[in-house]
């Protein structure tokens, strides 16, 4: 149960935005990406949130979803993951896809007509693979929220999903966050393994905020209980 002292409200708007960084940290790859490292990060969230702790990851390591998550064994799929890993969904065209993929391009364009209808024709895709209920991506801050999110991150295939999403989405991780998040987060250093729960959950939150570049600063409930987990 929730601290005294502390607001379920601020525990849970903590532990989502802890998850935003665990996601979009992945995204801009700031973190040691090994099964060690969710665990711990993961099951740090599920007790500070008060949630049940998902089942280990370290149980289902699959190389292929694991390893490669923004590759995919279908050409035109792996063209347009490139692309937009590579530049962003904005340098996404149908002529880079068919050279990519060793397509021919008339053909690609008889089949899509735009580029646009390519990502959200592999976006439709790439979400009927991982999700047989989209609510983790919609939920505002809350306990369902949290164990959603959870639920979706011990799952190796539909995490790689999730990542997947917010590429093709157009999320992107500003580089200079990513790369400051990379030399300084707790959370990314090779000391991480020696952090309390607290301390973790504290990083990976800023780390969240930080990633998401989100306008303004949090607010002071945000602020007080980040102060009281790093004491």
């Amino acid at each position: 149960m929730g601290e005294v002292g502390t607001t379920v409200d601020a525990r849970t708007r903590i532990a989502c935005l802890a998850l935003d960084g665990c996601m979009l940290g992945w995204l801009g790859g700031v973190y040691p990406d090994d099964a060690d490292w969710w665990e711990r990060s993961l099951r740090a969230v599920a007790h500070y949130a008060d949630v049940p702790v998902p089942s280990t990851r370290l149980g289902s390591f699959s190389e292929r979803w694991e390893r490669f998550p923004l590759r995919d064994e279908e050409p035109l799929v792996d063209a347009v993951l490139t692309l937009a890993r590579t530049g962003g969904v904005g340098s996404i065209t149908l002529d880079r896809v068919a050279l990519i993929a060793d397509r021919d391009p008339e053909w690609l364009d008889s089949m899509y007509g735009s580029a646009q209808e390519l990502v959200e024709d592999v976006l439709d895709r790439v979400m009927s693979d991982g999700f047989d209920d989209l609510s983790p991506l919609h939920l505002a801050p809350c306990r369902a929220a949290v164990t959603s999110r959870l639920d979706v991150l011990t799952d190796d295939r539909r995490a790689a999903a999730l990542l997947r999403t917010l590429l093709l989405s157009g999320v992107e991780v500003p580089q200079h966050a990513a790369l400051a998040a990379r030399q300084l987060s707790p959370a990314a250093l090779p000391q991480h393994r020696s952090l309390s729960d607290g301390r973790r959950v504290a990083a990976l939150a800023m780390d969240g905020w930080a990633l998401s570049a989100p306008p303004g600063e949090p607010d002071e409930s945000l602020l007080a209980e980040l102060r009281r987990l790093l004491r």
